[in-house]
């Protein structure tokens, strides 16, 4: 169930800010995501991946902004980082292009280092 929280003075902003939890059945997150979304927000900001399909699926015209998304590209939230499409958009916390720059300053900061692994 979504219990909508105005609550200004805690997130240090000027307009109301409603939130819900996302649950994880999936048809809790739907009807929370509904709730949402018959209150006419301006923007959701949506984390977690059954959330983001939920409400990709539920909305074409709200904006949907994700803030902590690993690699929203190949997760196929976006299409690009530099034209993301649709109504969705956001940050991605990590750049995939500096991976080598990363092991360089590893041998750097630990000469003896030869392998490294991602995961």
């Amino acid at each position: 169930m979504v219990e909508p929280a105005k609550n200004r003075a805690r997130h240090n902003l000027s307009e109301p800010v409603d939130r819900a939890c996302a649950p994880a059945k999936r048809e809790f997150v739907r009807t929370n995501a509904a709730s949402l979304l018959a209150s006419n927000p301006d923007t959701i900001i949506a984390t977690g991946g059954r959330v983001i399909s939920v409400l990709m699926q539920m909305t074409r015209s709200v904006p949907i902004v994700l803030p902590n998304t690993s690699d929203p590209v190949s997760s196929g939230y976006v299409t690009s980082l530099a034209r993301p499409s649709r109504n969705v958009t956001g940050f991605s916390f990590f750049e995939f292009s500096v991976i080598g720059k990363i092991r360089e300053t590893l041998k750097e900061i630990a000469p003896a280092t030869s392998r490294s692994a991602d995961l």
